[in-house]
């Protein structure tokens, strides 16, 4: 069976500014002696402490005695007041279906709001005090300014009255501000959804404590409507690009860039998407930059996480011919050519091929509109070998009808 031991930090010097760093007095100091006692006869084999001087220091003679480490836990540190404090709350229930449509500002989960409810009464009847004796220095002062032109009372005592009216008004915004701050405090007790989108899985339950400062999401809330998707250009390629369109092989593409997305299962997305960000910089690790796109997902096709390929026109090329790709063949010194049928007889055409664009090549040289290019039964043919060119059977079959 495991034995947890609490021991609560002995007393610290309470005018030391730095809180963290706040020491035991000497009567503290005293108290972790005591510590070390009591442990002394027991088996321990950890000490957990908050980060905190005075909570370390008030067990470290019990950590020196058992030549044992203090390991420090930034989640048992004292609480902290104020909506960026660490205040834990007890979730209570959750106000929305899971897996459901949610509106910007919508209630989402209900922290116990109980403290925090009675932080506001106390904020707002200190204001009522702070108002009522703003009312009775008001009425004080207004007195002595009339007294004092018959000397009644002397100009010290109404200095003093009007002294004390401004400090009563310094007071009531002060107690508004509080009030301001106590009420901010309890709308945070409601957790809303900070944008329109589809809620998923709850991640927490109720009886729940929540802090401020956890790191386990409640709930994740997803726009997909419109849905981004990023695509990684290789470096190599951009400065490829670049060069070609200066040295004016390629037209840039002018207006706004249409990108159509190709789906895990090969099918196209109907549903054009535009570029909206090109990363500033080239992500070292895998040499690529980053393009972001976005689509329209009016029904929820698009999921984030999938896999997707994009085609992204970024020039033209307004010379080049595209070949399939299984219709280039390669030479011995691996100079690439195809086979064409130039007056009825094979010939061979050396050419020039850049890149691929799907299953076909791009070829810069070589071949001009118009060539008649073989591309299956190689092992029949050869160059110089007469051929009689005949339309393919789709194309017979269309004009006998």
């Amino acid at each position: 069976m495991t034995r947890v031991y609490f021991v609560r930090h002995a007393q610290p010097e309470h005018d030391w500014e730095e809180d963290r760093t706040r020491p035991l007095t000497e009567e503290g100091k005293k108290d972790s002696a005591i510590v070390l006692e009591f442990l002394k006869d027991k088996k321990i084999d950890t000490f957990y402490c908050s980060p905190y001087k005075r909570s370390m220091d008030t067990i470290a003679e019990a950590a020196d005695f058992f030549t044992k480490e203090i390991i420090t836990d930034e989640r048992l540190r004292e609480r902290e007041k104020g909506p960026n404090g660490n205040n834990h709350g007890m979730f209570q229930k959750r106000l929305f279906d899971e897996g459901a449509e949610v509106k910007e500002g919508q209630p989402l989960y209900q922290i116990d709001p109980t403290v925090y409810e009675a932080q506001v009464a106390s904020a707002k009847a200190e204001l009522a005090r702070a108002e009522s004796v703003l009312y009775q220095s008001q009425l004080t002062a207004k007195r002595y300014a009339q007294l004092v032109k018959t000397e009644a009372v002397s100009k010290q005592q109404n200095d003093d009255a009007q002294a004390a009216v401004r400090q009563a008004q310094a007071a009531v915004q002060a107690a508004k501000a509080q009030l301001k701050t106590a009420q901010i405090n309890l709308d945070y007790t409601t957790i809303r959804s900070p944008i329109d989108g589809k809620a998923g899985r709850s991640l927490v339950t109720p009886g729940a404590l929540l802090s401020g400062y956890q790191a386990n999401n409640m709930v994740v809330v997803q726009t997909l409507d419109p849905i981004y998707v990023d695509v990684n250009q290789a470096s190599g390629d951009l400065l490829k690009l670049k060069k070609e369109l200066a040295e004016g092989k390629i037209k840039a593409t002018k207006g706004e860039i249409p990108i159509q997305l190709i789906l895990e299962d090969g099918t196209k997305y109907s549903l054009p998407g535009s570029l909206t960000l090109s990363e500033v910089s080239v992500d070292q690790g895998t040499g690529t930059l980053t393009l972001r796109a976005e689509f329209p997902n009016p029904d929820g096709l698009l999921l984030p996480g999938m896999f997707v390929r994009a085609e992204l026109p970024q020039g033209v090329r307004e010379n080049a011919i595209l070949v399939p790709q299984r219709a280039v063949l390669r030479r011995t010194d691996g100079a690439p050519y195809v086979l064409v049928v130039e007056n009825g007889v094979v010939a061979q055409k050396v050419i020039d091929t850049t890149e691929t664009a799907g299953s076909n090549w791009v070829v810069e040289s070589g071949l001009k509109p118009g060539d008649k290019v073989i591309i299956e039964g190689f092992q029949r043919i050869r160059s110089g070998v007469p051929v009689d060119v005949v339309p393919p059977l789709s194309q017979k079959t269309a004009s006998s009808k």
